[in-house]
Parts: structure tokens; sequence; C-alpha cells
């Protein structure tokens, strides 16, 4: 089940933005997400930081599978850091293509922010 789908025509910033206990996702392509499921230590440490920030890096498959995410960058809350992986092993990605339109497997990286 997904929280959320992308706007697939966006050209705004590739950025996810988690406000209201929605999942906002800009990445020029449709995605279905789930939203992370955070510990209340965690929810309490991302109240703690100012502006919290978290960056993804997400390996594709060409079915838009996710099959690898790893945490390019940090929020500074080692729960939070853990429910958004987590969270996004479960989201789909709309495959790239090739010229020829056949799915090619991706990588893609993107913040997180908290709202």
């Amino acid at each position: 089940m997904s929280d959320s789908e992308s706007d697939p025509f966006s050209t705004t910033e590739h950025s996810v933005t988690i406000r209201d206990g929605r999942v906002d996702v800009k990445l020029g392509r449709k995605v279905k997400t789930v939203r992370p499921r955070l510990s209340l230590a965690a929810q309490y440490d991302l109240i703690a930081m100012q502006f919290p920030r978290i960056v993804v890096r997400v390996s594709v498959d060409a079915e838009g599978a996710v099959r690898k995410v790893d945490i390019a960058k940090s929020s500074g809350s080692e729960g939070a850091d853990q429910a958004v992986k987590v969270a996004v092993y479960q989201w789909w990605f709309e495959p790239k293509r090739d010229p020829g339109g056949r799915r090619l497997a991706d990588v893609l990286e993107f913040p997180i922010t908290w709202r």
C-alpha cells in the first residue's frame, strides 16, 4: 500500500519531504512510497534538530523494485536513519528507460527532509 505517489512531471529539485505524516516526493518520475515508522526516541531526535535531513542512495532494478539502500549522509539520528532505510526498501520507482524503451536498473540519490 502506498502512502503517496510523486508528480511524474515535477520540475523542482529531486527531493522528498515528510510533512504532517505525508510523504511528498518530487523526483520527476512515478514513485510509490511508505512512510518511515519512527520510534519515540527517533521522533525526539528529529524534533531536537533544527532542519533534520538525510541523504539516501537507492539502487533500483529494471522493474522498479528497491534492491539496496545506503545512507549517503546521516540525519544525526541512528533511529531515524534506520527507519528511513527500512521504509525505502518498500518503495517502488518508475524504471528508467533507454532510447529503445527498455527498462534499466538505476541508482538514485536524494535528500529526505522533515518539516
